[in-house]
């Protein structure tokens, strides 16, 4: 329902904005709708991928299975990995109904689109999202301060990233800092190879930059994790985590 409804507002909100203004800033061809739908489907991906982790171990703790689970026989980077299946499902899902709501309400056809490269660098963007969540449920563990960095960084995405408008837009010091995100460059390799046809060669840097984030966020979030539950252990304060 709030995916639907999100996407009918924005519908109406491309009618203000015509194709020849999109044009001078970014991919325009099938005007702002598309334009504006494949940056919500990218945030809500990023949300879901970005939070759930938090939020699994957040209900776990709940229900009073996580302290039985960390204290256990179960390795903590196996606790991480199967926690962190569902949001990770999550976010594709969440993806593939935006995009299936944008056809059914606004008829966004995408003439042209290379499907397999956007989705190749959407299955990417959301396992670095997750990666970055890995670091967020570690902090909460070590420093209890997961869920304001999780807002911080999910804000941040939305201002810099360029979910509602062309990055191009921006000032030039916000353009340098939104490099430093990977759902800047996750959102602008999707709307290439949706709107632009873009071949996986030509998102070689988008999918670089993805792929390399990853591999030193992930180790480094299983290793912040480990210290977390350490001194959680030491503490006696893990279920406080």
């Amino acid at each position: 329902m709030n995916i639907g409804l999100t996407v009918a507002t924005y519908l109406f909100v491309s009618r203000l904005v015509p194709s020849e203004t999109l044009a001078q800033w970014g991919p325009a061809q099938e005007g702002y709708f598309p334009f504006v739908l494949i940056g919500m489907a990218m945030n809500g991906a990023m949300l879901s991928a970005l939070t759930g982790l938090t939020h699994s171990l957040q209900l776990q703790k709940a229900f009073g299975m996580l302290k039985p689970l960390l204290l256990g026989r179960s390795q903590p980077e196996a606790v991480l990995l199967f926690s962190s299946l569902y949001p990770l499902a999550r976010a594709g899902v969440d993806l593939m109904v935006y995009l299936l709501v944008g056809w059914v309400v606004g008829g966004v056809s995408l003439t042209g689109a290379n499907v397999p490269a956007a989705v190749v660098t959407a299955c990417l963007a959301i396992v670095a999202f997750g990666s970055l969540g890995i670091v967020t449920a570690a902090l909460s563990l070590l420093f209890h301060c997961g869920t304001p960095l999780l807002w911080a960084i999910g804000s941040a995405s939305w201002l810099l990233g360029g979910v509602l408008y062309p990055q191009p837009l921006l000032p030039r010091p916000l353009r340098w800092a939104a490099q430093l995100f990977p759902f800047t460059h996750a959102i602008q390799g999707v709307r290439a190879a949706l709107l632009d046809g873009a071949s996986l060669g030509d998102l070689i840097f988008p999918i670089l930059v993805l792929t390399g984030f990853s591999l030193i966020m992930i180790p480094l979030g299983v290793l912040a994790f480990n210290i977390g539950l350490s001194r959680a252990r030491v503490r006696g304060t893990l279920a406080e985590c």
